[in-house]
């Protein structure tokens, strides 16, 4: 280093600066630190207002020298200075902190302990070439002093100046208050930082997830395509078979995702700033007949009104073709699905403004969008209708990559009330491309963009064939009720349900729910997310509907999640099934809900059969043995009264046996239908079998022959009521102790033979009398038998009922 002399011109050399004494030396408190908080400086002020040696503290951690008083817990200088040295290594800038309360130890010589020391310090990072930290350099003032004072004069002042102490209390602790403050909205800005910084990585990874998931899938959708494609244009298949409908359906739903794929990756390259527009000179005014003519059909099978206004002149512009196409696509399909039967769709291409740009309009007679939610209809993965009943399909991508492509041009685009009551979207564009961009000649680049079949795939699909499937016309098969928006999969569904149930098809909740209440179905197969009612709307009113709230529900849902699977259940559903699934489960999980439904529809049979022989039982038991106990005291009275009485009273008698023999006949009939039911075997062990519990002894009962294979349904029913009345006259009247009952197929005839040891039959040459024999004889005759009763040796009656066996 040199200098000039100041007597001449002669240069004098001087000796360079020591700067590390001028660092030790300076009059101001400093302490450096490496950025693993290490001291590696100090000044000899800083280690005299500390009173450390440099040697103690060098190379050792800041906080192993200078520690908390371990005596004072509620010290807190220690904690926010590692705050503050955290804030500066983490954001590369200054930190100042509020005076803080600082214990310095004294050495043993001056007697140990803790001092009390107040410093305001201000922490500062020192980078390197790279911008990585190198040091931080720690500076303190020491305020000590001016405290202390401020405590004497506190002691010292008069009481007259209390309003000057408040408000100078005041001040400090408001002083406190806004560095407190100040400190944490450092670390709130931080912390806000650090989360906008993650949010953007997250978001990053998103894009780039949905980027390659996209590119993975393309090559499957056009493995899928293309032979499904070729089989269609091989024309081999007839118009209305159902290999040709499948292919449709196919080739449908394939393109359908293959547009959504195109949106995920037009998103991503536009999040990414990968998208790059192809200019080129078009005419605007045949573009736009171009994408109209794309809706025509769609328009008259709507049968809604579709107006398009294009100058006849040309409208010469430079844009990018495929991607202006692929806007007003956007924008036209939004319109026709959110317009009703018989509304209007409007696009409208008007002149060059002034300022050289040209607008577009798209209006439609829908809902509308309500000023509030204008804005946020351009957003990613926007739905205005997200709920589990909205008509409007697909990703939330469409007017997303709409509004970004217009602005990739230069342009602008915005949402409005249309004059013809819904929502009015106005695109404005420059006619010319930005100035040095490449553009190419209007046959170089044809105006391309998604085909009108790809991009409508899904809005338009054949009408459903409506009520029972061909193969379902079978009276007895169970019925099946279909409820599902997709035209497409509601056709799946019930051709996969055809074979083995009748069907009946709906395309929203509530013709599915007025169907079912007219149909009365054994199951309901309903989709979860559907216009005008969805599907947990769908089955609380099923539930709440006495004539079909048993009906079980099948559930298919998309929502691969246990809160929405737990939902579904809750609000009534039998089952659920996941989408995709393959049709063997869904039919084995349709027959097992019906199976459990009729099996439910059978044990409430039994229950009420069960409930009508309680009442047969309670009737025979209240009525027909306190009527024949009636009739016995009358009888025995009849000895005692004059003949003219007697006989009037023997009448009531006889009256009395008839309506017992009514009432057993009643009783037969609930309780033989079941019996019967069972086979006829089963039914004369029950019948015995009850028997038994008012002998006191079970009758003997043999069977020969094949009983159950050879009688028919009438024959067991009619034998079973002739074994019910010769159990009950012997029950009443015979006195008997032992009861044996034959039932037998012998030389092409049903025998039933009941004998009983009681007193005996009445002489032979009295004919059947009593209504019980008449019965029996009436119901032999009507199946072409015979009745007969004789006497069983030594003692008691046997009755023999024979009836031809039925052939054939």
């Amino acid at each position: 280093m040199t200098t000039r002399d100041p007597a001449g011109d002669e240069a004098v050399a001087t000796p360079a600066p020591d700067f590390r004494v001028l660092f030790e030396s300076a009059p101001g408190l400093y302490l450096v630190l490496d950025p693993d908080l290490v001291i590696v400086a100090a000044s000899n002020a800083y280690l005299a207002a500390t009173m450390k040696a440099r040697d103690d503290v060098m190379g050792r951690p800041v906080f192993e020298v200078f520690p908390d008083n371990p005596d004072d817990p509620a010290t807190e200088g220690v904690r926010n200075l590692k705050a503050s040295l955290a804030r500066v290594r983490r954001g590369l800038r200054d930190d100042a902190m509020s005076v803080q309360k600082y214990d310095v130890q004294r050495p043993e010589s001056e007697g140990g302990g803790f001092e009390e020391r107040f410093w305001s310090p201000h922490n500062s990072p020192v980078l390197h070439a790279d911008g990585s930290l190198a040091y931080i350099i720690h500076q303190v003032r020491d305020v000590t002093d001016f405290i202390r004072l401020e405590r004497q004069r506190d002691a010292e002042r008069p009481l007259d100046d209390a309003p000057f102490d408040a408000m100078a209390a005041e001040v400090v602790g408001r002083a406190r208050e806004v560095a407190d403050a100040g400190r944490a909205l450092k670390e709130a800005n931080e912390q806000l930082e650090v989360l906008y910084a993650r949010s953007q990585e997250l978001d990053r990874l998103k894009t780039q997830f949905f980027s390659n998931v996209s590119h993975e899938l393309r090559t499957p959708l056009s493995l899928i395509l293309a032979p499904a494609e070729r089989m269609l244009a091989e024309d081999n298949l007839p118009p209305d078979s159902h290999g040709r409908r499948d292919l449709e359906v196919i080739l449908r739903n394939a393109r359908v995702l293959l547009a959504h794929v195109n949106d995920l990756l037009d998103a991503s390259k536009i999040e990414a700033s990968k998208l790059e527009l192809e200019y080129a000179e078009l005419d605007l005014a045949h573009l736009v007949r171009i994408v109209a003519n794309s809706f025509e059909t769609l328009a008259v099978d709507r049968a809604v009104r579709f107006i398009v206004v294009a100058p006849e002149d040309e409208v010469p512009a430079q844009v990018d073709p495929r991607r202006v196409h692929q806007v007003l696509l956007n924008l036209l399909s939004n319109a026709f699905k959110l317009t009703p039967k018989d509304g209007t769709v409007r696009i409208e291409l008007r002149n060059a403004t002034g300022d050289g740009a040209v607008q577009f309009e798209v209006a439609d007679s829908g809902p509308g969008i309500a000023p509030d939610q204008r804005d946020e209809v351009f957003e990613r993965f926007h739905q205005l209708d997200g709920t589990s009943t909205r008509k409007m399909t697909g990703t939330g991508l469409g007017l997303h990559i709409a509004r970004e492509l217009v602005l990739l041009h230069g342009g602008s685009i915005g949402v409005a009330h249309a004059p013809e009551g819904g929502a009015l979207f106005l695109v404005e564009l420059p006619l010319l491309a930005p100035e040095g961009t490449e553009v190419h000649a209007g046959d170089e680049l044809a105006v391309g963009g998604t085909p009108s079949d790809t991009f409508l795939a899904g809005h338009v699909p054949p009408e459903p064939a409506r009520g029972a499937a061909p193969l379902a016309l079978v009276a007895d098969l169970p019925q099946v009720l279909v409820i599902e928006d997709n035209v497409d999969m509601n056709r799946f569904v019930c051709e996969a349900l055809a074979p083995a149930f009748r069907v009946h098809g709906a395309l929203d909740g509530r013709e599915g729910l007025e169907l079912a209440r007219a149909v009365k179905p054994d199951l309901i197969v309903c989709d979860f997310m559907m216009p005008a009612m969805s599907g947990d709307e769908l089955v609380r009113a099923v539930r709440a509907d006495p004539s079909i709230e048993s009906t079980p529900i099948l559930i298919l849902t998309a929502r691969n999640d246990s809160a929405a699977r737990i939902d579904v259940l809750r609000s009534g559903a039998s089952d659920y099934l996941l989408k995709p699934f393959f049709q063997p489960e869904l039919r084995a999980r349709a027959d097992n809900l019906v199976k459990v439904k009729r099996s439910e529809k059978t044990l409430r049979a039994l229950e009420m059969a069960n409930e009508r022989d309680r009442i047969a039982r309670d009737l025979h038991d209240l009525v027909i043995q306190r009527v024949f106990g009636v009739g016995m005291r009358l009888t025995s009275m009849l000895s005692g009264l004059p003949a003219a009485t007697g006989e009037r009273v023997r009448e009531v008698v006889d009256e009395l046996d008839k309506v017992i023999a009514d009432i057993r006949t009643t009783i037969f009939d609930l309780q033989a239908q079941r019996t019967a039911a069972r086979g006829l075997r089963r039914g004369v062990l029950q019948l015995t079998s009850d028997a038994a519990e008012r002998l006191d002894y079970r009758p003997r009962v043999h069977f020969e022959g094949a009983i159950d294979t050879a009688v028919d349904r009438e024959m067991a029913d009619q034998l079973l009521a002739v074994l019910r009345e010769a159990l009950s006259n012997i029950i009443r009247h015979a006195g008997a102790s032992a009861v044996e009952v034959t039932v037998a197929t012998e030389s092409e005839e049903l025998v039933l033979t009941v004998a009983d040891d009681g007193v005996g039959p009445a002489p032979p040459t009295t004919p059947i009398s009593g209504f019980g024999l008449r019965n029996m004889e009436s119901r032999a005759l009507s199946l072409g038998g015979t009745c007969g009763v004789r006497a069983n040796e030594p003692h008691g009656t046997i009755v023999e009922w024979r009836v031809p066996l039925r052939t054939g």
